[in-house]
């Protein structure tokens, strides 16, 4: 089965699948470079495949870092909040530092009323970091 930009492609252009956004609706920019494969090209917002536009929200990251225990482990932390993870491999290092953060955080939000300044800091910090 050939791909969509396969499908249309003609030996002087190529329409290719972009999501369009909320100013974007069938309009086409002619090519100012030269792409390898392409002697003239245009990139097409094609509403017929994509019925809508789609916004991405970037999210804060965890500051971790990784160690290696001499008896064949591996530690994973948060350095601002001292969360971290073990396992056999740094994946599975990284799986359980996650459940512990989803879980530390569980217990901050059920003691919001009784929290400490420190703790209302981790509160807030860990609730832009945990997906859920």
């Amino acid at each position: 089965m050939m791909s969509f930009i396969e499908q249309n492609t003609s030996g002087s252009e190529r329409d290719i699948a972009v999501i369009p956004n909320e100013k974007a609706s069938e309009r086409s920019l002619p090519s100012e470079r030269s792409v390898p494969g392409l002697r003239r090209g245009r990139i097409s917002y094609s509403q017929e495949h994509y019925a809508r536009s789609y916004s991405m929200r970037s999210t804060p990251s965890f500051d971790l870092a990784f160690q290696g225990a001499d008896e064949g482990y591996w530690l994973v932390w948060d350095r601002p909040t001292g969360v971290f993870g073990e396992g056999d491999t740094p994946l599975d290092a990284l799986r359980d530092f996650e459940r512990t953060a989803g879980r530390h955080l569980a217990v901050l939000e059920r003691q919001r009323d009784s929290l400490t300044e420190g703790q209302l800091w981790q509160l807030g910090y860990l609730s832009e970091r945990v997906r859920r």
